[in-house]
C-alpha cells in the first residue's frame, strides 16, 4: 500500500521543472560555500546566505521576485535580531558580559555541586533568552562553568555539557532564529511562547541536573576502561 502511494505521488509530481532545477543548483552551491567556509574566511554563513538569496532573484533565474521575498520576510524579526546582536557585541567588547557571568557564578561558589549545576543551567538559560545567537552564549559561559566545576571538585565536563546544551536551546523568548520565524508568521504570540517556555525550561533544568552527572560519570568510566 505504501509503495503504491509513493509511486502515485512520484508520478503525479512529474519531472523537475526549470524553477525546481535552478533551486537545487543554487542550494548545492550554497552548501558547497558553507563547507568551504572552513578554509575560506569570507565564506561565512551570513555571506553565503546573502549571495544565495540574491541568486534566487537574479534576472534569468528568478526563482522568486523581490516583491515575493519582501512580502513574506519578517523584517521586524530581522531588525530585532540584528539590534540584539549589535548590543551583545558591544557588551562583550566592553567586558560587561564577563563581569556579569562572573558575578552570577561567584554567588554560587560556596553551594553544593547539585545547586551549582542548577544555577549554571539557569544562568545559561537566561543568557540565551537575551542573546539570540547560541555561540556567544557558549563563549561567555564555557570557561566560567568549567572553572566553577574545578573549584567544586566535580567533573569539568559537566559545565561543558550544560553550556553546550543551552547554547542550542532557547525556549523562553522567541528571539532565536526558528522561533522568531514562527512568531513572524503569526503562529503564536510572544506571551504564549514565554508561558510554555518557562515550563519547558524548568523541566530541562531538572532533567539536566539528574542526567548530565550520570552521563559524565558513565563516559569517564568507559574511557578509563578503554
Amino acid at each position: 500500500m505504501t509503495g503504491n502511494l509513493a509511486n502515485i505521488n512520484s508520478h503525479d509530481l512529474g519531472n523537475l521543472d526549470a524553477r525546481e532545477t535552478k533551486t537545487l543548483c543554487i542550494l548545492a552551491l550554497m552548501l558547497a560555500g558553507w563547507f568551504a567556509g572552513s578554509w575560506i574566511s569570507w565564506c561565512n554563513t551570513a555571506a553565503v546566505a546573502l549571495i544565495g538569496t540574491a541568486l534566487f532573484m537574479m534576472p534569468g533565474i528568478e526563482v522568486f521576485s523581490w516583491k515575493e521575498f519582501n512580502d513574506t520576510i519578517g523584517w521586524d524579526c530581522v531588525l530585532m535580531c540584528g539590534a540584539i546582536l549589535g548590543i551583545v557585541s558591544f557588551v562583550q567588547s566592553t567586558g560587561a558580559s564577563d563581569w556579569l557571568v562572573g558575578l552570577m557564578l561567584d554567588s554560587v561558589g560556596g553551594f553544593s555541586p547539585i545547586v551549582a549545576i542548577i544555577f549554571m543551567s539557569i544562568i545559561a538559560a537566561v543568557l540565551h533568552a537575551l542573546i539570540p545567537n547560541g555561540l556567544p552564549v557558549l563563549t561567555l559561559v564555557i570557561i566560567p562553568f568549567t572553572s566553577l566545576c574545578v573549584s567544586l571538585d566535580i567533573n569539568p565536563a559537566i559545565g561543558l555539557m550544560i553550556g553546550t546544551f543551552w547554547c542550542d536551546w532557547a525556549p523562553i523568548l522567541p528571539i532565536d532564529a526558528l522561533p522568531a520565524m514562527g512568531h513572524s508568521y503569526g503562529h503564536f504570540e510572544a506571551q504564549d511562547y514565554v508561558k510554555q517556555g518557562l515550563i519547558v525550561s524548568a523541566a530541562s533544568v531538572i532533567i539536566l541536573t539528574i542526567l548530565i552527572p550520570l552521563l559524565c560519570n558513565l563516559f569517564m568510566a568507559s574511557a578509563a576502561v578503554v
